[in-house]
């Protein structure tokens, strides 16, 4: 019982990290791109960045969180880079906001709450 418990706390550790850690890249990539205005190519080559940084977060995560909601974000991370290269400010940054809303979404549903655990 005891291992259970260490490891559900390690686990959450991982994915509270991770969520911070993916959310703080995408204030960045915002910052990045909008620096004087939708900057396309700024957007375009931070959007592979980023991209890539969820790839190795996705490998690890997807071990111990639900899979739907990871593979929501990864939707979302795929559209980014041809929504920044085609110009599409607005569309591009509504993705962002649905990165970070989903990176919450899975910090919520994987923290040890009675409403999780029942």
């Amino acid at each position: 019982m005891a291992v259970i418990i260490i490891f559900n706390i390690m686990c959450f550790g991982i994915v509270t990290n991770t969520k911070n850690s993916v959310i703080m890249r995408l204030d960045e990539l915002y910052s990045a791109s909008f620096e004087g205005g939708f900057n396309s190519k700024t957007a375009a080559e931070k959007s592979k960045d980023f991209s890539a940084y969820w790839e190795s977060e996705h490998d690890l995560l997807e071990r111990i969180v639900r899979h739907e909601l990871l593979e929501q974000v990864t939707e979302s991370v795929s559209k980014l880079y041809p929504l920044a290269l085609y110009g599409k400010a607005a569309d591009f940054y509504a993705e962002l906001s649905v990165c970070k809303v989903l990176m919450e979404e899975i910090w919520e549903s994987e923290r040890p709450t009675i409403k999780n655990i029942f």
